[in-house]
């Protein structure tokens, strides 16, 4: 049985049923660049290493880097 929150990325896909669409995966760094939008007041740091993408499928997401003991957050459009 789905959570609450595991409920909130289930999507109707008529008669062919039900579709779970989150999506975490790891993102090259690169890409930031031209798709997200960093969401913290403080400059952008450098990025050293690859980004986790928490997604909804084909609904946007939220992109996490730890940067010096703390995660900053990237967003998509």
């Amino acid at each position: 049985m789905a959570s609450t929150a595991d409920r909130a990325y289930l999507q109707a896909l008529g008669a062919e049923g039900i579709l779970y669409s989150r999506v975490v995966d790891s993102v090259s760094f690169e890409p930031l660049d031209r798709y997200w939008t960093y969401t913290e007041e403080e400059a952008r740091p450098t990025l050293a290493h690859d980004v986790l993408s928490d997604a909804f499928l084909e609904k946007g997401a939220t992109a996490y880097y730890c940067h010096e003991g703390h995660w900053l957050r990237f967003t998509t459009d």
